[in-house]
């Protein structure tokens, strides 16, 4: 037991030590009577004037008239320092109506600042999410959560499936490409697809679209059909259901259920899942199951993935 105690001892020396040592550099440039805006992790807690900090809390005067403790580990999120006070908080002969006077200035400039805090990091946010990883498609099927107007995005798959998107609106891509080894041959596959989706809340958008295949030197399309697509979640994360059906008289349906999951600022999950009434190439009922990756920066993706355990897939795209 004995020994007991003393490694518990020693590992709440090591972490009172660790927690030292994570504390903002901010404090250590702290002066007595610098003004305040405290920033916790559930929202603003008010302005005041800073007293004096030991290794755990901080010590603020609030309101003239009492010292709060503020405790750095579990509460702090951001401090914003402003000026010193224009008289000091203990001076009894500075009149009450200007000390009034100089805590309400220092509340409104707190209140300002952390107003404005919070705007810009909300547009860093905004942009950042923009300016991440391409997030209206999986690897083929597309998602309802489109990009904003004036977006291009050029797609490739394989090294020889190449495809271009524009986002006319904030609501609507149209995409069109060709496959190159068949445009070297003299019989040009191409593809059209138009898309659009709506939000409808917080967390849902409702989609649709049309796609069309056809080999140029002939008279009959490859792929000719609508479908719509419903999508529940974010930019950073989010499941996707489409269903389409081909115009052709005896089309059959297709199912697709794909997922997206944003695991860090340059990784980020997916998986597309195609489910056939008539699978014509892999026989009738065969799933094609897709899981893999997309690596990213603010403009390059990179998608990688293994269809049904046994298919490789490779993509690029870059968003301009």
């Amino acid at each position: 037991m004995k020994y007991l105690k003393l490694l518990a001892l020693v590992c709440l020396m090591l972490f009172a030590h660790a927690s030292r040592a994570q504390l903002p550099e901010i404090f250590s440039s702290l002066n007595r009577g610098d003004s305040l805006c405290v920033i916790t992790k559930s929202g603003v807690y008010n302005y005041g004037t800073f007293q004096a900090k030991t290794d755990s809390s901080i010590f603020v005067f609030v309101d003239n008239q009492r010292v709060a403790t503020i405790f750095l580990k579990n509460r702090i999120a951001e401090i914003v320092v402003f000026t010193s006070p224009s008289a000091p908080l203990n001076d009894k002969f500075v009149p009450q109506s200007q000390r009034n006077a100089n805590r309400q200035a220092d509340a409104r400039s707190a209140n300002q600042a952390s107003a404005a805090s919070f705007a810009a990091k909300l547009a860093a946010a905004e942009k950042a999410k923009e300016n991440s990883a391409i997030f209206s498609r999986y690897f083929f099927a597309p998602s309802a959560i489109k990009h904003k107007k004036g977006v291009f995005v050029y797609e490739n798959s394989y090294g020889f499936i190449n495809s271009l998107s524009y986002s006319p609106t904030d609501f609507m891509s149209v995409t069109g490409g060709a496959e190159l080894i068949s445009t070297l041959i003299g019989s040009p596959i191409v593809m059209l697809s138009p898309h659009v989706g709506f939000p409808l809340g917080d967390q849902l958008y409702l989609g649709g679209g049309y796609f069309y295949g056809a080999m140029v030197d002939r008279n009959s399309s490859l792929v000719n059909a609508i479908y719509g697509t419903v999508t529940w979640g974010n930019n950073n994360k989010n499941v996707s259901v489409n269903l389409g059906k081909g115009i052709n008289t005896g089309s059959s349906y297709t199912l697709n259920i794909s997922g997206y999951l944003k695991l860090n600022k340059n990784i980020a999950l997916i998986s597309e899942n195609w489910f056939f009434e008539d699978n014509e190439i892999l026989g009738a009922d065969i799933p094609l199951i897709g899981f893999g990756g997309r690596l990213f920066g603010e403009k390059v993706n990179f998608d990688f993935a293994l269809v049904s355990l046994v298919f490789p897939y490779v993509g690029f795209s870059c968003k301009f």
